[in-house]
């Protein structure tokens, strides 16, 4: 057998050359990984040292000046991300954030409606952050370098976003078609629920009088397990008597806006930050119980008073719950740290106009800007409420 190389004629009849062939093949081998280990650490030190981003594709938004090699802002792409991140901080879902911008004719580079996972994508990207990172496998090592270049999302609405998108993830309901009403997602169980045990909403379509067909929705009674001899006991009502106390709420809401802005048109963040401080120290009182729940729990499994099914399920609500009250923490912790009057006016008075115009929106709308404003509802109907609905809204602070 005979290879010929642009070099050399190897022919395996000869012993000879044969074990010359088999130590270009092992120097090869290895100048091959050095060149490759050459180019990781490159790339390395072009995000950590040189201060650049590294890809092959600029993301949308962005055009790589080759000469310069930095990304700079395309002022027609960047109102594509601006608007996402807009109807974002309204509260729409990345499915509606979809509709919205493809019902505007934003399309993608290659003329492409944008998807759900698209827009995802975008809004989880910390390059729009100005931030540029390369994470090295052969190197074991991550590069993370800041002010790469201008920015299209703030920190603060980059984390805000996350926190939304976080919030509106629920394990119940996830195969609901469509939205039913306005607190779609919101409602959580006051008995069972206060760890995040959403309630769901169906339709009743068995009312019938006179061969007419009464249905309406209405939010299901809870019947989780609470423990292994225990279901949740709370019941359900029509939906309608819990978005009218919600409508009545939002204008009980509205009025404290209205005085919180009179403070912030004379520069007074006085309120805002005593609110904010208030908030902070009421989420790590939870987050704090919430551990230490997290603990006895691990202690009634160790001491093989639960099941291993039942300890992982309770394991895994109490873990979302902490981590979304770690989450909510960081944001209230930025917020405190760069109170801003001026931007939190135009905040307060975007959210006014919203409760004002709230009854005249369409469904997804208002279910959107809820969950903007809203983190939670706690929705109770047992005996010891005299079987009388009782909600508790937790407002989001802005």
């Amino acid at each position: 057998m005979v290879i010929e190389t642009p070099d050399n004629v190897f022919k395996f009849d000869d012993e000879n050359q044969e074990l010359l062939f088999g130590f270009s093949s092992v120097l090869s081998d290895f100048e091959y990984k050095r060149i490759r280990h050459r180019l990781q650490k490159g790339k390395y030190d072009a995000v950590a040292i040189n201060n650049r981003w590294i890809g092959s594709i600029a993301p949308i938004g962005y055009t790589w000046d080759k000469n310069t090699k930095q990304l700079n802002v395309n002022p027609d792409e960047k109102k594509i991300v601006r608007k996402m991140v807009e109807l974002a901080l309204l509260g729409y879902s990345s499915r509606l954030i979809a509709d919205k911008v493809n019902q505007l004719g934003y399309r993608s580079r290659k003329g492409i409606p944008f998807k759900t996972d698209r827009v995802l994508g975008i809004l989880q990207n910390r390059v729009y952050l100005g931030e540029s990172k390369y994470n090295s496998k052969r190197l074991k090592k991550v590069a993370i370098a800041k002010d790469t270049h201008e920015v299209i999302m703030t920190e603060e609405e980059f984390n805000q976003i996350q926190a939304l998108f976080k919030s509106r993830r629920s394990k119940e309901n996830l195969q609901s078609l469509g939205i039913k009403s306005p607190v779609n997602k919101l409602l959580v169980c006051g008995v069972c629920g206060v760890c995040g045990k959403g309630m769901t909403i169906q339709l009743n379509n068995k009312v019938r009088k006179a061969g007419r067909n009464y249905s309406f929705y209405q939010i299901r009674p809870c019947r989780h397990q609470v423990d292994l001899d225990t279901k949740c006991h709370n019941g359900g009502v029509s939906i309608y008597k819990v978005e009218n106390a919600v409508i009545e709420a939002l204008k009980l809401y509205k009025q404290e806006l209205v005085q919180s802005l009179v403070s912030l048109l004379d520069e007074d963040t006085s309120d805002l930050e005593n609110s904010l401080k208030s908030n902070l120290e009421s989420l790590e009182t939870d987050l704090a119980k919430e551990e230490r729940k997290a603990k006895r729990l691990l202690d009634l499994y160790l001491d093989e008073e639960l099941d291993k099914q039942s300890y992982q399920q309770k394991k895994q609500a109490l873990e979302d719950i902490i981590s979304a009250l770690k989450n909510e923490i960081n944001l209230v912790s930025h917020k405190l740290e760069s109170v801003d009057a001026s931007a939190q006016v135009n905040k307060v008075k975007g959210i006014i106009e919203m409760i004002d115009s709230f009854e005249e929106m369409e469904l997804e709308e208002q279910n959107a800007t809820l969950k903007l404003i809203i983190s939670g509802i706690v929705f109770t109907k047992t005996a010891e409420t005299n079987n009388e609905p009782v909600i508790d809204i937790k407002w989001r602070e802005l």
